[in-house]
């Protein structure tokens, strides 16, 4: 597993990698919140009209994702 707090690079690239996970559910149509008093950062409240679920936003810098022609 990888130490994603091994470098300040690694951490740079987690928070980024963590930000385009929130951005991709808001861009979804999602409103994510963090949840207080949970004791993890990754846990978010998402919520979109009657559906609200909690969830883990998970990130990984093990593995090369491929740029789709469709992203910004």
């Amino acid at each position: 597993m990888t130490n994603v707090s091994a470098t300040p690079q690694k951490v740079s690239l987690r928070r980024k990698l963590f930000e385009l996970g929130e951005k991709a559910l808001s861009d979804a149509g999602w409103s994510v919140t963090k949840i207080p008093g949970v004791g993890k950062s990754s846990v978010r409240r998402i919520s979109r009209l009657a559906d609200q679920h909690v969830v883990s936003i998970r990130t990984t810098q093990d593995c090369c994702v491929e740029r789709q022609p469709s992203w910004p």
